[in-house]
């Protein structure tokens, strides 16, 4: 290392304070403002610089939130028109469903007026049928009653009406328902009075012949002085005999009229009957009219119930003017009363 000299020294000294000559001297306070005022700027620029970090940095995430939102909004609107076309969609199906159904409410009253009319119009028509039904149900039982109330009516045994087939009872609630069963119960009703009337026609055609020539009236009015059965001779003394007719006296030359429909078997004057008239009626039922003056009738003629055959008498076995009058049935006399059944 070199050692330095005092003459070397020197010379430094001189360059130092020509140095220090050389450069402008500057106060020291105003050092201290100027570096006052450079920090404030450092110090604010610092700020500002932060502060403009913090709001790109903000914005940037507002921005990008926005985006978010902004994706969230037009997802969700689309799905708003979506559905709003769905509502709209329902909405006119809805209106198309309503309209059908106000069509088919307007039908449907429409129908249920002319149900409900047709309705009343066959119940009014089903009583009708109803009330004529129990009508001829009531003749036709009077006509039976009638019937049955002949005796001994040959051939023909007692007369029933068949029990009605009762009414369909239903518990629905529908009308034409319960419509629908009463009608068929009064078909039911129909179709067994018809086959009840088809069998009274029937029996109606048997027994016409026996109905026409029946012998069921009195053949003169008068008083019954004698009945059927034994007797003691009229003709005087103690014996008795078997009286086989009524003897009904009435004046001379009363009308004497056939009790039933049939032919003369017999106009004559026959012995102890004296003028005597026979009706056959057929099923080998007969009648005999005796003791007449006068015969009105000839055999083989047909004669009806009630007309006139002969006019009464005092001929024969006869203690005074009367008619005897017989029913025979095969040949074999009968009380005649039981046969007697309608008076003249």
């Amino acid at each position: 290392m070199p050692i330095k000299t005092q003459s070397s020294a020197r010379p430094n000294k001189t360059a130092k304070a020509f140095r220090q000559k050389k450069y402008l001297k500057i106060p020291y306070t105003y050092v201290r403002m100027l570096l006052s005022v450079l920090l404030t700027f450092v110090i604010i620029l610092g700020v500002s610089l932060f502060r403009l970090n913090q709001y790109q940095t903000s914005q940037q995430a507002s921005e990008s939130e926005y985006e978010k939102l902004l994706g969230e909004y037009n997802i969700l609107e689309t799905k708003a028109n979506e559905l709003t076309a769905k509502l709209d969609m329902v909405e006119y199906k809805n209106d198309s469903a309503q309209l059908t159904l106000n069509r088919q409410a307007a039908k449907l009253n429409e129908q249920d007026a002319k149900y409900t009319e047709e309705f009343d119009e066959f119940s009014k028509k089903t009583e009708e049928l109803q009330q004529q039904l129990e009508t001829l149900e009531k003749a036709k039982q009077e006509i039976i009653d009638q019937l049955n109330k002949i005796p001994y009516l040959p051939g023909i045994t007692d007369l029933t009406l068949d029990e009605p087939i009762p009414l369909a009872v239903s518990y629905s609630s529908d009308p034409i328902q319960m419509l629908s069963y009463k009608l068929d119960s009064i078909s039911n009703i129909a179709r067994s009075e018809l086959s009840s009337y088809q069998s009274l026609t029937e029996t109606f055609e048997e027994i016409k012949p026996v109905l026409n020539n029946y012998p069921s009236i009195w053949p003169v009015k008068g008083i019954t002085t004698s009945g059927f059965g034994r007797r003691q001779s009229p003709m005087g003394g103690n014996s008795s005999e078997n009286h086989t007719g009524l003897d009904i006296a009435v004046p001379m030359y009363t009308d004497v009229k056939a009790t039933g429909g049939g032919t003369i078997t017999t106009a004559e004057y026959s012995g102890g009957y004296g003028y005597l008239i026979v009706i056959d009626h057929g099923m080998g039922l007969a009648t005999y009219y005796g003791h007449n003056a006068e015969l009105l009738a000839s055999v083989g003629d047909s004669v009806a119930r009630g007309q006139i055959v002969a006019k009464s008498g005092n001929t024969g076995n006869s203690t005074g003017p009367h008619v005897h009058y017989e029913v025979r049935v095969n040949g074999k006399p009968v009380n005649p009363v039981k046969y007697v059944t309608l008076s003249d």
